[in-house]
């Protein structure tokens, strides 16, 4: 019975490692282009690394609930058989730009809430190359690790001790108003 309790708590850690390795894939391609933006912002407008750091995290996070957002959108529109709209019904021009001013609110938003969750993992996983490359290691083999490192922290933060915050990013991209 106990060993029983000792496997589970044994194929539990593999999962989440198994689980954030495979997390760490994604972010490591995004990692890459991210840090050669971020060194470059740093130096052109003299930021600190905070401020570049959270700039190129802001851009990354804008794409990504940008894209979040409209593709279900596009989707929507395609799959709609509306025929033409009777000229009545169409919406006016303040409309379209309420729409349009609250669409970028919305995505701006939810790209500042993201940056705010992520630049603690961010400073995690700078701390983690910073240790890493001292060590001689090759700096592409330093990211990866810190990226799986800050990977691993995320979900075990997300999964054990925040799981509420999944459904209120899911809320604020999609359902608020």
């Amino acid at each position: 019975m106990a060993l029983a309790g000792v496997a589970e708590l044994f194929f539990s850690v593999l999962d989440i490692l198994r689980g954030a390795f495979i997390l760490s894939i994604p972010f490591f391609l995004l990692a890459l282009p991210g840090t050669v933006i971020r060194v470059r912002l740093a130096k052109r407008f003299k930021l600190s690394w905070l401020a570049s750091a959270a700039l190129t995290l802001f851009a990354f996070s804008l794409l990504f609930s940008f894209i979040a957002y409209t593709v279900p959108f596009l989707i929507a529109l395609n799959t709609q058989n509306l025929g033409v709209i009777p000229g009545e019904l169409q919406p006016g021009l303040g409309d379209i730009a309420q729409f349009f001013l609250t669409y970028t609110l919305k995505v701006v938003l939810s790209a500042a809430v993201i940056v705010a969750f992520a630049l603690p993992f961010v400073f995690l996983g700078s701390f983690f190359y910073d240790w890493l490359v001292k060590k001689k290691f090759n700096r592409y083999i330093c990211l990866f690790l810190a990226v799986f490192a800050s990977c691993l922290v995320a979900s075990v933060l997300l999964l054990f001790f925040f799981g509420w915050v999944y459904q209120g990013m899911i809320f604020l991209l999609y359902f608020s108003g």
